[in-house]
Protein backbone atom coordinates (compact mmCIF):
# COMPACT_ATOMS: atom_id res chain seq x y z
CA UNK A 1 0.00 0.00 0.00
CA UNK A 2 1.16 3.19 -1.18
CA UNK A 3 1.55 6.21 1.63
CA UNK A 4 -1.38 8.21 -0.08
CA UNK A 5 -3.36 5.34 0.39
CA UNK A 6 -2.70 4.96 3.85
CA UNK A 7 -3.36 8.21 4.79
CA UNK A 8 -6.67 8.53 3.17
CA UNK A 9 -7.56 5.18 4.72
CA UNK A 10 -6.73 6.62 8.00
CA UNK A 11 -7.95 10.05 8.02
CA UNK A 12 -11.48 9.17 6.89
CA UNK A 13 -11.61 7.24 10.17
CA UNK A 14 -10.01 9.59 12.69
CA UNK A 15 -10.67 13.11 11.42
CA UNK A 16 -11.79 14.89 14.22
CA UNK A 17 -10.00 12.84 17.13
CA UNK A 18 -9.04 15.46 19.23
CA UNK A 19 -5.65 13.35 20.67
CA UNK A 20 -4.58 12.80 17.04
CA UNK A 21 -1.78 15.10 16.94
CA UNK A 22 -0.24 14.14 19.94
CA UNK A 23 -0.81 10.77 18.83
CA UNK A 24 1.26 9.08 16.33
CA UNK A 25 -1.29 7.46 13.55
CA UNK A 26 -2.91 4.13 14.32
CA UNK A 27 -1.99 1.35 11.50
CA UNK A 28 -4.82 0.82 9.04
CA UNK A 29 -7.33 -1.92 9.77
CA UNK A 30 -7.21 -4.70 7.24
CA UNK A 31 -9.32 -8.00 6.24
CA UNK A 32 -6.90 -11.29 7.63
CA UNK A 33 -8.21 -13.05 4.22
CA UNK A 34 -10.11 -11.23 1.54
CA UNK A 35 -11.06 -12.49 -2.10
CA UNK A 36 -12.19 -10.18 -5.05
CA UNK A 37 -13.87 -11.74 -7.60
CA UNK A 38 -15.49 -10.09 -11.20
CA UNK A 39 -19.18 -10.97 -11.44
CA UNK A 40 -20.11 -11.56 -14.78
CA UNK A 41 -23.96 -12.05 -13.94
CA UNK A 42 -25.53 -8.44 -15.03
CA UNK A 43 -28.06 -6.48 -13.80
CA UNK A 44 -29.14 -6.61 -9.98
CA UNK A 45 -30.79 -8.17 -8.55
CA UNK A 46 -28.87 -9.58 -6.06
CA UNK A 47 -26.84 -6.72 -5.93
CA UNK A 48 -25.60 -5.32 -2.01
CA UNK A 49 -23.22 -4.81 -0.07
CA UNK A 50 -23.56 -6.22 4.10
CA UNK A 51 -22.17 -7.44 7.25
CA UNK A 52 -21.85 -11.13 7.50
CA UNK A 53 -20.98 -13.16 10.53
CA UNK A 54 -17.07 -13.46 9.55
CA UNK A 55 -16.78 -9.65 7.96
CA UNK A 56 -18.14 -8.29 4.76
CA UNK A 57 -19.48 -9.80 1.85
CA UNK A 58 -20.37 -7.61 -1.49
CA UNK A 59 -22.12 -9.07 -4.28
CA UNK A 60 -22.32 -8.10 -7.62
CA UNK A 61 -21.98 -4.30 -7.49
CA UNK A 62 -20.02 -1.85 -9.42
CA UNK A 63 -16.88 -0.85 -8.36
CA UNK A 64 -17.73 2.49 -8.32
CA UNK A 65 -20.73 2.13 -5.42
CA UNK A 66 -18.02 0.26 -3.66
CA UNK A 67 -15.51 2.96 -3.63
CA UNK A 68 -18.47 5.34 -2.68
CA UNK A 69 -19.89 3.16 0.18
CA UNK A 70 -16.92 2.42 1.33
CA UNK A 71 -16.17 6.27 2.12
CA UNK A 72 -19.55 7.04 3.36
CA UNK A 73 -20.09 9.14 0.70
CA UNK A 74 -22.47 9.64 -2.37
CA UNK A 75 -21.72 8.31 -6.00
CA UNK A 76 -21.51 11.79 -7.38
CA UNK A 77 -18.77 12.28 -4.68
CA UNK A 78 -16.01 10.02 -6.26
CA UNK A 79 -14.74 11.99 -9.21
CA UNK A 80 -12.25 11.34 -12.07
CA UNK A 81 -13.24 7.21 -12.23
CA UNK A 82 -12.27 5.38 -15.42
CA UNK A 83 -15.28 4.38 -17.44
CA UNK A 84 -14.86 0.68 -16.76
CA UNK A 85 -15.51 1.21 -12.89
CA UNK A 86 -18.70 2.38 -13.05
CA UNK A 87 -19.75 -1.19 -15.94
CA UNK A 88 -17.59 -3.83 -14.33
CA UNK A 89 -19.04 -5.18 -11.25
CA UNK A 90 -17.23 -7.38 -8.23
CA UNK A 91 -18.48 -9.91 -5.33
CA UNK A 92 -15.94 -9.11 -2.51
CA UNK A 93 -15.94 -11.14 0.62
CA UNK A 94 -13.30 -9.98 3.46
CA UNK A 95 -12.60 -11.89 6.87
CA UNK A 96 -12.49 -9.52 9.66
CA UNK A 97 -9.53 -10.14 12.07
CA UNK A 98 -10.13 -11.48 15.57
CA UNK A 99 -11.34 -9.11 18.27
CA UNK A 100 -12.04 -6.29 15.57
CA UNK A 101 -15.77 -5.31 16.29
CA UNK A 102 -17.90 -5.25 13.22
CA UNK A 103 -18.81 -1.68 13.11
CA UNK A 104 -19.91 -0.11 9.55
CA UNK A 105 -16.69 2.18 10.63
CA UNK A 106 -14.31 -0.66 11.08
CA UNK A 107 -15.53 -2.87 7.98
CA UNK A 108 -15.37 0.36 5.42
CA UNK A 109 -11.78 1.14 6.55
CA UNK A 110 -10.98 -2.51 5.88
CA UNK A 111 -12.85 -2.93 2.96
CA UNK A 112 -10.63 1.23 1.87
CA UNK A 113 -7.40 -0.77 2.79
CA UNK A 114 -8.73 -3.58 0.29
CA UNK A 115 -9.04 -1.36 -2.69
CA UNK A 116 -5.81 0.37 -2.18
CA UNK A 117 -3.87 -2.92 -2.11
CA UNK A 118 -5.95 -5.06 -4.75
CA UNK A 119 -7.14 -2.19 -7.29
CA UNK A 120 -4.09 0.18 -6.61
CA UNK A 121 -6.26 3.21 -5.59
CA UNK A 122 -4.74 6.38 -4.95
CA UNK A 123 -6.84 9.22 -3.78
CA UNK A 124 -6.61 12.68 -2.73
CA UNK A 125 -10.18 14.27 -0.89
CA UNK A 126 -10.99 18.16 -2.51
CA UNK A 127 -13.82 20.41 -1.38
CA UNK A 128 -15.75 21.47 -4.57
CA UNK A 129 -19.11 23.64 -4.85
CA UNK A 130 -21.90 21.57 -6.53
CA UNK A 131 -25.53 21.68 -7.29
CA UNK A 132 -27.25 19.69 -4.58
CA UNK A 133 -30.24 18.95 -2.81
CA UNK A 134 -30.53 19.94 0.23
CA UNK A 135 -33.61 17.66 2.79
CA UNK A 136 -35.17 20.49 4.97
CA UNK A 137 -38.24 19.64 7.72
CA UNK A 138 -41.62 20.91 5.89
CA UNK A 139 -42.80 22.20 9.31
CA UNK A 140 -39.92 21.41 12.51
CA UNK A 141 -41.00 18.89 15.10
CA UNK A 142 -43.76 17.47 12.53
CA UNK A 143 -42.34 14.31 10.76
CA UNK A 144 -44.46 12.29 7.99
CA UNK A 145 -46.40 8.96 8.70
CA UNK A 146 -43.65 7.12 7.33
CA UNK A 147 -40.51 8.85 9.27
CA UNK A 148 -40.33 7.62 13.10
CA UNK A 149 -37.11 7.17 15.58
CA UNK A 150 -35.75 3.65 15.48
CA UNK A 151 -37.26 1.27 17.47
CA UNK A 152 -34.24 -1.02 17.28
CA UNK A 153 -30.68 -0.51 18.71
CA UNK A 154 -27.99 -0.16 16.01
CA UNK A 155 -25.60 1.94 17.32
CA UNK A 156 -22.49 -0.44 17.66
CA UNK A 157 -23.22 -1.10 13.31
CA UNK A 158 -24.00 2.62 12.97
CA UNK A 159 -20.76 4.51 14.24
CA UNK A 160 -20.54 8.34 13.19
CA UNK A 161 -21.12 8.49 9.04
CA UNK A 162 -17.47 8.00 8.01
CA UNK A 163 -15.87 9.57 10.86
CA UNK A 164 -14.92 8.34 14.67
CA UNK A 165 -12.08 6.44 16.10
CA UNK A 166 -13.21 2.85 16.74
CA UNK A 167 -15.64 2.19 19.43
CA UNK A 168 -14.34 -0.51 22.20
CA UNK A 169 -14.54 -4.26 21.29
CA UNK A 170 -18.24 -5.34 21.26
CA UNK A 171 -20.02 -8.94 20.69
CA UNK A 172 -20.77 -10.27 16.89
CA UNK A 173 -23.82 -8.81 15.68
CA UNK A 174 -27.31 -10.64 15.87
CA UNK A 175 -29.58 -11.70 13.42
CA UNK A 176 -31.45 -9.08 14.40
CA UNK A 177 -29.11 -6.06 14.55
CA UNK A 178 -27.86 -7.33 10.67
CA UNK A 179 -31.06 -6.15 9.43
CA UNK A 180 -30.24 -2.36 10.38
CA UNK A 181 -29.17 -0.76 7.52
CA UNK A 182 -30.47 0.66 3.87
CA UNK A 183 -32.21 -0.39 1.19
CA UNK A 184 -33.51 0.97 -2.39
CA UNK A 185 -35.24 -1.34 -5.18
CA UNK A 186 -37.45 0.43 -7.92
CA UNK A 187 -39.24 2.80 -6.32
CA UNK A 188 -38.20 2.24 -2.60
CA UNK A 189 -35.97 3.48 -0.44
CA UNK A 190 -36.12 2.08 2.98
CA UNK A 191 -34.03 3.11 6.19
CA UNK A 192 -33.86 0.72 9.25
CA UNK A 193 -32.00 2.25 12.30
CA UNK A 194 -29.56 4.35 10.69
CA UNK A 195 -29.22 8.36 10.53
CA UNK A 196 -30.47 10.13 8.40
CA UNK A 197 -27.19 10.72 6.58
CA UNK A 198 -27.94 7.22 5.23
CA UNK A 199 -30.99 8.12 3.34
CA UNK A 200 -29.08 10.86 1.67
CA UNK A 201 -26.71 8.68 -0.14
CA UNK A 202 -29.40 6.25 -0.97
CA UNK A 203 -31.87 9.01 -2.09
CA UNK A 204 -29.01 10.75 -4.10
CA UNK A 205 -28.99 8.72 -6.77
CA UNK A 206 -32.51 8.68 -7.72
CA UNK A 207 -33.05 12.08 -7.92
CA UNK A 208 -29.53 12.95 -9.43
CA UNK A 209 -28.18 15.28 -7.41
CA UNK A 210 -25.95 14.97 -4.19
CA UNK A 211 -28.48 15.51 -1.22
CA UNK A 212 -26.98 17.03 1.61
CA UNK A 213 -28.69 16.43 5.28
CA UNK A 214 -30.10 19.48 6.81
CA UNK A 215 -32.88 18.76 9.15
CA UNK A 216 -31.45 18.55 12.44
CA UNK A 217 -33.36 15.46 13.32
CA UNK A 218 -30.24 13.74 15.36
CA UNK A 219 -29.98 10.08 16.04
CA UNK A 220 -31.09 7.24 14.35
CA UNK A 221 -34.58 6.60 11.99
CA UNK A 222 -36.97 3.95 10.05
CA UNK A 223 -38.38 5.19 7.41
CA UNK A 224 -39.72 3.44 3.69
CA UNK A 225 -40.54 5.48 1.09
CA UNK A 226 -42.57 4.41 -2.13
CA UNK A 227 -42.39 6.48 -5.23
CA UNK A 228 -43.00 5.98 -8.89
CA UNK A 229 -40.19 3.93 -10.04
CA UNK A 230 -39.04 5.78 -13.24
CA UNK A 231 -35.38 4.96 -13.45
CA UNK A 232 -32.41 7.86 -12.57
CA UNK A 233 -34.26 11.24 -13.01
CA UNK A 234 -31.99 13.83 -14.99
CA UNK A 235 -30.05 16.27 -12.74
CA UNK A 236 -32.21 18.56 -11.00
CA UNK A 237 -34.84 16.15 -11.63
CA UNK A 238 -38.67 17.46 -11.57
CA UNK A 239 -39.45 19.91 -9.21
CA UNK A 240 -40.59 19.12 -5.52
CA UNK A 241 -44.28 18.97 -5.32
CA UNK A 242 -44.22 17.36 -9.18
CA UNK A 243 -47.78 15.40 -9.99
CA UNK A 244 -47.60 11.63 -10.36
CA UNK A 245 -46.79 9.79 -12.89
CA UNK A 246 -50.12 8.71 -14.81
CA UNK A 247 -49.00 5.62 -15.57
CA UNK A 248 -48.83 4.98 -11.55
CA UNK A 249 -50.59 5.90 -8.34
CA UNK A 250 -47.44 6.47 -6.66
CA UNK A 251 -46.27 10.08 -6.47
CA UNK A 252 -42.86 11.31 -7.97
CA UNK A 253 -39.64 10.54 -5.66
CA UNK A 254 -39.86 14.32 -4.50
CA UNK A 255 -43.93 14.41 -3.55
CA UNK A 256 -43.01 10.89 -1.63
CA UNK A 257 -40.53 12.57 0.29
CA UNK A 258 -42.54 15.49 1.38
CA UNK A 259 -46.47 13.71 2.01
CA UNK A 260 -44.78 10.21 3.55
CA UNK A 261 -41.82 11.64 5.31
CA UNK A 262 -42.66 15.77 6.07
CA UNK A 263 -39.45 16.64 4.57
CA UNK A 264 -38.54 18.32 1.37
CA UNK A 265 -35.49 18.03 -0.92
CA UNK A 266 -34.67 22.14 -1.34
CA UNK A 267 -32.30 23.18 -4.88
CA UNK A 268 -29.59 25.18 -3.80
CA UNK A 269 -25.38 24.83 -4.32
CA UNK A 270 -22.73 23.78 -1.56
CA UNK A 271 -19.34 23.04 -1.08
CA UNK A 272 -19.02 19.05 -0.73
CA UNK A 273 -16.00 17.21 -0.24
CA UNK A 274 -15.12 14.51 -3.04
CA UNK A 275 -12.54 11.70 -3.55
CA UNK A 276 -10.85 12.36 -6.67
CA UNK A 277 -9.51 9.16 -7.80
CA UNK A 278 -5.78 9.62 -8.96
CA UNK A 279 -4.99 5.75 -9.93
CA UNK A 280 -7.48 2.83 -10.14
CA UNK A 281 -6.28 -0.97 -12.11
CA UNK A 282 -8.33 -3.90 -12.31
CA UNK A 283 -7.35 -6.53 -9.99
CA UNK A 284 -5.82 -9.94 -10.85
CA UNK A 285 -9.03 -12.15 -9.61
CA UNK A 286 -8.42 -14.62 -7.10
Amino acid sequence: MTRTAVFVAVVLIAQGAASRAQNAPSPPLRFDVVSVKPNKAGACPPCNLGLAPEGVRVNNLPLATILAMSHRLQADQIVDLPSWARTESYDIIGKAPAGVPLTIDNVMAMMRDTLAERFQLKTRLEMRERPVYALVQIKPGTLGPKLAPAKGDCPSLNGPPGRGTPPAPAAPPTPAMLRCGGTTRPGSVSVHGMPLNAFTRLVGPIVGRIVINRTGLEGDWDLDLEFTAEGPNPPGGPPPGAPASAASDLPSVFTAVQEQLGLKLESTRAPVEVVVVERLERPTPD
